[in-house]
């Protein structure tokens, strides 16, 4: 990616780490209908996690995961609820057991990072934090995100719209967020594209961030079924 000013590159790292880290944006369309939880949502070891996740590829880098920045607020408040944090994203964290986490940089579409993780949980995940941000999303189209991480204090300006993918799992879930930073004179807009499936007693989650406003999610969800066809084996 063209060079970033530190609390911009700040900002885009907490909201990254925010969205994919802990918990992870269209409206959730949730399987009321289903029994059992498949194969694919029992709770995972550490290396069931791990071996699911995909293979950094060909003529990609992998890519260092920052730590998470602190003091995480938006405005309006329930905001935060876009990126999966508040009141329904300490709960989930609190149940969590394993996270495996893989992130990797490539050439194509520009400046493209991707971030995989899988979080599996001591219990079967509820729809609450899907619903909750996909409500939230509804009156956060535009918001400011604030926190701290090691150099310091950001703020910026998050804009948030949600994708609709093919439902898989038990509730699916998919948007972009867009910040806008002028680098050099010019307007740029650094999308972070991302898709959340919830099943059984996991959460998969796929970030691409990028420059490309014409690039889609088709592989973020060849990158989910791959990992849930790895875990139904």
């Amino acid at each position: 990616m063209t060079r970033l000013r530190a609390r911009t590159a700040a900002a885009l790292a907490a909201t990254t780490l925010a969205l994919g880290g802990c918990v992870a944006i269209p409206f959730g369309s949730d399987d009321a209908t289903s029994a059992a939880a498949p194969e694919p949502g029992r709770q995972l070891t550490d290396r069931e996690a791990e071996q699911a996740l995909p293979e950094v590829p060909a003529g990609a880098e992998a890519a260092p995961v920052p730590p998470e920045a602190q003091d995480l607020e938006t405005s309006p408040a329930q905001c935060i609820d876009v990126l999966r944090g508040g009141q329904r994203g300490d709960e989930l964290k609190a149940t969590e057991v394993v996270h495996a986490r893989r992130a990797w940089s490539a050439d194509q579409p520009a400046g493209s990072q991707y971030t995989v993780s899988i979080g599996s949980h001591s219990e079967p995940i509820g729809s609450q934090v899907l619903d909750t941000a996909g409500a939230a999303m509804s009156t956060c189209a535009t918001f400011t995100f604030s926190g701290r991480d090691a150099t310091g204090t950001f703020e910026t300006t998050l804009q948030s719209q949600p994708r609709t993918v093919a439902p898989v799992g038990d509730q699916t879930f998919a948007a972009r967020i867009t910040i806008v930073e002028v680098i050099g004179g010019q307007e740029r807009k650094i999308f972070i594209d991302q898709l959340v499936v919830r099943v059984g007693h996991n959460l998969l989650r796929v970030n691409h961030t990028h420059w490309d406003e014409s690039s889609g999610h088709e592989p973020l969800e060849a990158q989910v079924r791959a990992m849930l066809d790895d875990l139904a084996q």
